[in-house]
Parts: structure tokens; C-alpha cells; sequence
């Protein structure tokens, strides 16, 4: 006699970069786990982190999804509502799907599966919604207001400034002058010396022109994190050097002309270099981005 094929639940969880105290991935998995097995189910895990719910442009869903519209998935489990979807039209959309292939849905704070076919259900999962996606706009709303917050902050003297800027003891943009030098040497290198970045960048390592951070750790040891943040290395003060975007950002900012981009209006600084040299540099930013392209393509036709 052929044995009964186990049925597969698909078990889907996500928590965004917003979320301080939801259920953790492996948390949200780990009950999937469990229901599958005290139902004898073969368990697929699918999930997606740092991802909102408000978009369907996860690569966790669209992957569940898929194993769905191939017929590999028998149930869906979920921790809430809010893993799966934060609107109406996701919701909506997803419910058709799961209805047409039969899939039943099991939400584990409910504690029941959802009945696509009752009325009641559907009104109380939509109520869930809303309540979800008002959730999410209050907390869009508070870390937009920090980010303001913060950014009002930086206006009042308590930012980071761009290279050869600094905050007098009136909280006003002032010029570094140790740092002036550089600048002036890097758009004098570039718009007179005809110099390129790259060249730029090994002049002021080679030549011993120090970077902020350089002066900030001088004679300590400190640990850089890369994404993925896991990746943890330590350096020491002579490995902070200058590096190509540097020394780009510093040829584009219109700081040094005079002129202060700040939540999207320009205030009048003191200048660095003189405004016709920047337009100058701006000119010969596009014109050789244009010429890397051209030789770029050559290389690839030949």
C-alpha cells in the first residue's frame, strides 16, 4: 500500500528594520517548527529580514509564493497577520492566491486558521490590518520626527560637517584651517594640475595629508564594522587613509563654494575655494565620467 504523502506547511516569518520588540525571526520559526511536527507536517521555512511588510518586493514571500503557485505547499503558517502583509492590496492579493490553490492559512496568535469563505473572519483580518498599518505609521512618524530632531540638531552645531568646515563656539559653520589646505590642494590638483582621483588620492596618502579620522584616532586602535555587521576588523591610525570617494565628495560638495545644503535649501557659508574654481571642477567631474564611459565601451567592443 503506498504511503500518504506528508503534507508541507510553508512557515513565513519577517521582522523589519523598524521593529524594537516584535518576535525575532528564529522565534517566529521555531513555532512554525513546533506546529508542524505536533501535526506531523514537513516544515519549509521562508523569511525575510529587515524587510516591511507594507511592500510585496521580499524575496522570502516572492520565494514562498512561487513554491505555492507550483503546487510544493499544502498550509501556510504565520505568527500574525503583519508578517505576511501591512496593506489592504498585498492582503487581498495574496488571500485570492491561497483561496484559488486551496491553501489554508494558520495564525498562531489567533490560534485558528483562517476561513477565507466567512465573512466574520474576513472583517476581523481587515480590522488587524488597519490596526497594523496605523501601527506602522505611528512608528514611521516617530523616527521621522528623531530624524528631524536631529538633523535641527546638526543646524545648531552638533553634526558632523564636511571636510575643512568646522562649529565656532557660536554654533556657526566656520572654516578649519588645517583642513583648508587640504582642500585647497585637492581642487588645485584637479582643476589646474589636471590631476585624477586616483592620482589625487595617492598624492595626499604618499605625501602624508592626514584625514579627519586620522587626527581623530591618532595613536589608537579602533574597529570598523562592514556590512554585514557581523564582519568586524580593528585598525590602527596609519591604515585611515584617503580614498577615492573622499576626495570625490569633497570636488562636488558646494560647501566649498559658499553654499550650505541643508534639508533641501542652500545657506551662505564662508567659502573655501572660489566659486568659479568649483563649477570649474564640476565641469571636469561630468566631462570625465563621459570619457570613462566612452573608454569603458571601447574596451568591451574590442
Amino acid at each position: 500500500m503506498k504511503a500518504q504523502r506528508k503534507k508541507t506547511i510553508a512557515i513565513y516569518a519577517r521582522k523589519s528594520r523598524k521593529s524594537i520588540n516584535s518576535v525575532s525571526i528564529e522565534n517566529q520559526l521555531e513555532l512554525g517548527q513546533d506546529f508542524a511536527k505536533k501535526h506531523s507536517m514537513q516544515a519549509t521555512l521562508f523569511n525575510d529580514l529587515n524587510y516591511s511588510g507594507k511592500t510585496a518586493d521580499r524575496p522570502g514571500l516572492k520565494k514562498m509564493m512561487e513554491a505555492i503557485n507550483n503546487d510544493l505547499v499544502d498550509e501556510v503558517f504565520i505568527y500574525d497577520t503583519s508578517r505576511l502583509f501591512r496593506n489592504q492590496l498585498n492582503m487581498l492579493q495574496t488571500l485570492q492566491v491561497l483561496q484559488e490553490k486551496k491553501i489554508q492559512l494558520y495564525i498562531y496568535k489567533n490560534g485558528k486558521y483562517f476561513d477565507p469563505l466567512s465573512s466574520s473572519e474576513k472583517i476581523a483580518f481587515g480590522f488587524d490590518l488597519i490596526m497594523a498599518e496605523s501601527l506602522l505609521d505611528e512608528v514611521s512618524h516617530k523616527i521621522k520626527s528623531a530624524i528631524e530632531y536631529n538633523t535641527e540638531k546638526l543646524s545648531k552645531g552638533h553634526g558632523l560637517l564636511a571636510y575643512g568646515n568646522k562649529y565656532n563656539t557660536e554654533n556657526k559653520i566656520t572654516i578649519d584651517t588645517q583642513e583648508e589646505h587640504i582642500v585647497k590642494i585637492i581642487y588645485d590638483l584637479y582643476t589646474i594640475d589636471k590631476l585624477g582621483i586616483y592620482q589625487i588620492k595617492n598624492f595626499l596618502n604618499k605625501n602624508n595629508f592626514k584625514t579627519r579620522s586620522a587626527d581623530k584616532y591618532d595613536g589608537v586602535d579602533f574597529y570598523v564594522y562592514n556590512k554585514p555587521k557581523d564582519l568586524v576588523y580593528k585598525k590602527g591610525r596609519n591604515e585611515v587613509i584617503w580614498s577615492e570617494t573622499q576626495v570625490r565628495n569633497i570636488l562636488k560638495n558646494s560647501i566649498y563654494k559658499g553654499e550650505w545644503k541643508f534639508k533641501n535649501k542652500f545657506y551662505a557659508v564662508p567659502n573655501i575655494v572660489d566659486p568659479h574654481q568649483w563649477e570649474n571642477a564640476q565641469t571636469f567631474l561630468v566631462e570625465n565620467k563621459r570619457t570613462r564611459k566612452v573608454i569603458t565601451k571601447n574596451e568591451f567592443l574590442l
